[in-house]
């Protein structure tokens, strides 16, 4: 029980929370029950341990100086280090995104040899990874179709002095030039998809109406002769993008990090012609699950990792 009371702890509270010995308290999650607290700008700001909320904070508190947080008027949270600064929506899952990007590191960022010449970002969401890799590479090209998580990522990009120029609102599927409608929740805005049956029947979702690019497009029009380093999380979509793709295209990828998703029989049956198609391309891959074990009854997420060996 020290921690809830450390001075670090305390002195994090005390700048951002109306009331700092309640909040230090608090944001221990003991119990699973939600909770919310007030800014000291006013805005309430709910949590939760179900919600992984807990994961956050802990890392927050664990970081010392290294790490300044603050809310805005808004509730956002504005979270600043040395190498990025970015902004969360509260009662999104910003705060779960940020998890993986930074604290889990499922692309393993920390394993990048640096400098990187160009970095695609598909599927950016609020761009985390992009504002991670912004540091790293020369030039970093964000795509994310959903509106709201296309302003948000806009904001963060700014904040990092990106160029605004490389941020693109389209959904990249394997044709080009279509009018296809994405699926948006409301609060779990890390899950917008294609794929409608994902959501079926929720209250909670929304849709919108976006224009498509395939992935040649993006080379071709942002001049990219080589990728250094390509990043994936398009809920199910990833499929109809790379089995459509040239392997002339892929040859031209030095290294890949994406998630797949596999829904239903015929996306683990899609999963492995994918796989297939990348080692076709001069890729090692590597996943963290088995394709063999996976039952395709069972909703399931893997990492797949690729280093296309004629670059290496």
């Amino acid at each position: 029980m020290k921690h809830l009371f450390s001075k670090h702890r305390y002195r994090i509270c005390r700048s951002i929370f109306d009331k700092p010995l309640i909040s230090s308290f608090k944001l221990c999650f003991i119990t699973k029950a939600a909770f919310s607290l007030t800014t000291k700008r006013g805005a309430v700001v709910s949590f939760s341990r179900s919600s992984g909320d807990h994961k956050l904070w802990d890392w927050i508190f664990g970081q010392g100086p290294r790490v300044r947080v603050d809310f805005t008027g808004l509730g956002e949270l504005n979270i600043k280090t040395e190498d990025y600064s970015v902004v969360l929506r509260p009662n999104t899952h910003d705060f779960g995104i940020f998890r993986e990007v930074f604290i889990s590191d499922v692309y393993e960022i920390n394993n990048i040899s640096v400098p990187l010449g160009i970095v695609i970002d598909i599927g950016a969401n609020v761009g985390l990874f992009s504002c991670a890799m912004l540091s790293k590479a020369e030039k970093v090209i964000s795509i994310e179709p959903a509106e709201e998580n296309f302003e948000q990522l806009k904001k963060n990009i700014r904040m990092n002095s990106g160029n605004m120029e490389n941020i693109l609102k389209f959904a990249i599927t394997g044709k080009s030039g279509d009018d296809i409608t994405i699926f948006k929740h409301k609060t779990n805005t890390g899950t917008n998809t294609i794929k409608q049956h994902l959501h079926k029947n929720n209250a909670l979702v929304a849709s919108e109406i976006v224009k498509t690019k395939t992935l040649s497009d993006i080379f071709y029009e942002n001049g990219c002769d080589t990728v250094d380093f390509l990043k994936c999380d398009i809920e199910g979509a990833e499929f109809d993008v790379f089995l459509n793709a040239e392997i002339s295209l892929l040859k031209r990828i030095k290294k890949i990090a994406m998630e797949v998703h596999i829904f239903e029989h015929e996306d683990l049956e899609q999963a492995k012609k994918m796989f297939e198609k990348f080692v076709a391309a001069g890729f090692e891959i590597r996943s963290d699950r088995d394709l063999s074990l996976i039952n395709s009854k069972d909703t399931k997420t893997l990492m797949l990792f690729g280093t296309n060996k004629h670059f290496f």
